[in-house]
């Protein structure tokens, strides 16, 4: 994408989005296949660039949500396996099978009709079972003890339909990452477990069985099982968005985006002005502002108006006022110097996206993936 306005850009290091892989690499051993989540653009850093250091780096397979995101991927090049999390429609069934992407199973009645497609084209899908187990979302309900019996039953069936490889069964944990969450972690992974169990007594064992999210797969090594899969740690964040995180003394990650926008105009206000829509801020006395060419249609979430900072000369400005669609002000008063032209960094390895995020009162997850398609991103 060019960059002719210069206002705003998203720098990412491969370098360490790599370094963060082989970390987790290390950690897991060479027993455990790394799956690597770049759905939903990489979590905004690049789902191609990133993917392909990641093949050259080794990784096992990637995951994607949905299959346009896989198509994406096997445009860019990459060859590796590629696992879709989310339900496939009937529309991209054709693209699904064409490329040889691994598709999630979330139904008998979703796998009749894979089994039904793969029969049609002449080959066998292969596909991985999902397994609900207390995310009360997708899969197979193992929610309860009482429902494994049911979901293992309607699994064996779909195991034997002609048209389908069943090569693997995985589950998601909706608390791993909290400390609170870890008695309802061990109770969701026993009746994962136990599910796994059951349908081996009956002879089906999938080549695959996982269920670590990034949470898991950097503290629990005893559910790491023979596949993980990392997401958010491989972009340098900690799942649990603590800030710093106890995470972190089992693997040091290094952040790999940093967003930054140029100061495009500074200018005093009296003391009484009102600053940004809405009249949120007044200026109690004489200040100096900083207008950033950076808003919430960038991805600058609107709470961090009247709350959250960004760094401008290595020192914090408050952002004063709500944050603009393409703009946002903040109080450089006690900075001397800064001009049009400076850079103003809104997150990044001095400024964490944790400590943002947390200032807006939501996760890391969502301020790298709110980060727009109209912010060009420089690989480094």
């Amino acid at each position: 994408m060019t960059n002719y306005a210069e206002r705003i850009c998203a720098t990412v290091s491969l370098e360490n989005i790599e370094y963060n892989f082989r970390a987790i690499r290390t950690l897991v051993g060479a027993g455990c296949r790394v799956l690597c989540v770049v759905k939903a653009d990489a979590y905004g850093h690049g789902a191609v660039p990133v993917a392909r250091r990641l093949a050259a780096a080794g990784a096992d397979a990637f995951a994607v949500a949905t299959v346009d995101e896989a198509l994406e991927l096997r445009e860019g090049g990459i060859r590796a396996d590629i696992l879709i999390l989310g339900r496939t429609s009937d529309a991209g069934l054709p693209h699904a099978l064409r490329e040889g992407f691994i598709l999630s199973v979330t139904s008998l009645a979703d796998a009749q009709l894979i089994a039904a497609a793969g029969l049609a084209a002449g080959r066998d899908v292969p596909v991985h079972i999902q397994v609900d187990t207390g995310m009360s979302r997708l899969g197979f309900s193992a929610a309860r003890e009482e429902d494994i019996p049911a979901a293992a039953a309607e699994i064996l069936r779909l195991s034997r339909l002609p048209g389908l490889r069943a090569e693997g069964i995985y589950t998601h944990f909706s608390d791993a990452d909290r400390p609170e969450g870890r008695e309802y972690t061990d109770a969701q992974a026993a009746r994962f477990i136990r599910l796994a169990d059951a349908l081996a007594a009956e002879g089906f064992r999938p080549e695959y069985i996982h269920c670590a999210n990034s949470a898991a797969t950097l503290q629990r090594a005893d559910l790491r099982m023979n596949m993980c899969r990392p997401g958010i740690c491989l972009y340098g964040c900690y799942p649990d968005s603590a800030n710093p995180s106890p995470m972190a003394a089992q693997v040091s990650l290094r952040p790999a985006m940093e967003l930054s926008a140029t100061v495009i105009h500074v200018h005093d206000v009296a003391a009484g002005g009102y600053v940004s829509y809405g009249r949120t801020h007044r200026a109690e006395e004489p200040r100096r502002l900083a207008v950033v060419a950076a808003g919430y249609a960038d991805g600058v979430h609107r709470r961090l108006g009247d709350g959250g900072a960004v760094l401008i000369r290595g020192a914090r400005a408050p952002i004063v006022g709500r944050v603009c669609m393409d703009m946002l002000m903040a109080d450089v008063t006690d900075i001397p110097g800064v001009l049009p032209g400076d850079r103003a960094v809104i997150f990044g390895p001095s400024l964490s996206v944790e400590e943002q995020a947390a200032c807006a009162g939501t996760v890391s997850y969502e301020l790298l993936c709110a980060v727009s398609k109209r912010v060009p991103r420089e690989y480094i």
